[in-house]
């Protein structure tokens, strides 16, 4: 898949995310292992392993790391079983800790898509 783990990265991302307890309680709570991919956009969660873009800084990836934490906790999966309220309210603590932390790492905003809530229309419909 052309991604690769990077000890030294991921300690220094979750460095960064004992800086904030919330973000500090996700990264103790849930076991996961991170693999960088070059130009992999935003982030995904594929069960314990997180894949994030190798070209943004460890500020910017610690940030979207705790949204993807957020998720993990809340058990969402890859489907839509737990339902659209869940998954609604999961993604809306997810950006909200991701500004704070984007915010504290003097980092710009996020800019705010509707590909999450596209994504969860879609995976809920089936069934």
């Amino acid at each position: 898949m052309g991604s690769e783990s990077d000890a030294r990265r991921t300690e220094s991302l979750k460095r960064l995310l004992d800086r904030n307890s919330e973000s500090a309680v996700l990264g103790r709570a849930v076991s996961f292992a991170i693999c960088f991919l070059p130009g992999n956009g935003p982030g995904v969660l594929s069960g314990e392993l997180a894949i994030l873009d190798a070209n943004d800084s460890d500020f910017e990836l610690a940030a979207r790391l705790a949204h993807l934490l957020v998720h993990r906790r809340d058990n969402l999966g890859p489907s839509c079983a737990r339902g659209l309220a869940i998954a609604r309210e999961s993604e809306r603590e997810a950006r909200l800790l991701e500004s704070r932390l984007r915010t504290d790492y003097g980092l710009s905003s996020v800019v705010s898509t509707d590909d999450a809530e596209r994504d969860y229309r879609l995976r809920c419909s089936k069934g």
